[in-house]
């Protein structure tokens, strides 16, 4: 498994995020033992883990390319901020080299300094591309947009997934699984509060009215980044109260 946490390097200066007064958030991989626990973590090497934050990752098939978001930099790894002062999350596409070593980072093309661009979920197809953004013509604070991905490696003009999906507040962290149905999280649509877990059927012109996936993966707290492992195992993070920490990752059958 590949999932985000605060990191673990040293520094004279610790570096902690305004948003939540902890560490950077940097990706890490680690094995899956019999009782479902994660073991043998470490932090993903090469191109990829830099000062600030890196998280939210997608692969294609063959595990050769993957997604994922990071703050926003250029080439030489210096800090590119908006022209409000705002270092925006940005989508990254990287290739694995072996060792899990992740190498050739480059910034996707429908990245703007001027707003964020993150969270990605990759079809089964690999011919979508989902992804959360402010961009304009965005309906609420961050709604979920998609690009059909080229051939030749190249993507459409994003799309809105329209007022279905989204609503004037947060729609984030999609995940696309292999039957077409759309996972997410939102504070717009009803639900147990802040940030719940919803899922919609994804049709060629048009998304079924979101449904909450309801207790126990949804609580009075933060409920996200709802994935599937395989037909009857998967993962989420949520903020509830019997959690060791602040984001925890929780998996459920």
């Amino acid at each position: 498994v590949v999932f985000a946490s605060p990191t673990e390097k040293v520094a004279i200066v610790r570096r902690n995020w305004d948003g939540n007064d902890q560490p950077y958030l940097d990706l890490f991989i680690g094995d899956i033992d019999s009782t479902g626990q994660i073991i043998n973590k470490k932090s993903l090497r090469g191109e990829v883990n830099r000062k600030q934050h890196e998280a939210s990752v997608t692969f294609t098939k063959d595990l050769k390319t993957v997604y994922f978001s990071a703050n926003n930099y250029d080439e030489k790894g210096k800090s590119i901020r908006s022209s409000k002062g705002i270092d925006n999350i940005q989508l990254y596409r990287a290739s694995v080299a072996g060792d899990g070593v992740w190498e050739n980072v480059k910034k996707l093309d429908f990245n703007s300094d001027e707003f964020q661009t993150g969270l990605p979920s990759l079809s089964v197809d690999e011919k979508k591309l989902y992804f959360v953004s402010d961009r304009p013509g965005s309906i609420g604070k961050t709604d979920i947009w998609v690009v059909d991905v080229n051939d030749d490696g190249t993507y459409t003009e994003p799309v809105n997934l329209g007022p279905t999906i989204n609503t004037e507040e947060r729609e984030m962290f999609p995940h696309i699984d292999e039957d077409n149905v759309l996972y997410f999280s939102s504070n717009g649509h009803a639900g147990f509060g802040n940030l719940d877990l919803f899922a919609s059927k994804i049709y060629d012109n048009t998304q079924s009215t979101p449904i909450n996936l309801g207790e126990p993966l949804n609580s009075p707290k933060d409920d996200f980044a709802y994935i599937l492992r395989d037909i009857s195992q998967g993962y989420f993070s949520s903020n509830r109260k019997e959690g060791k920490g602040d984001d925890d990752i929780y998996s459920f059958n």
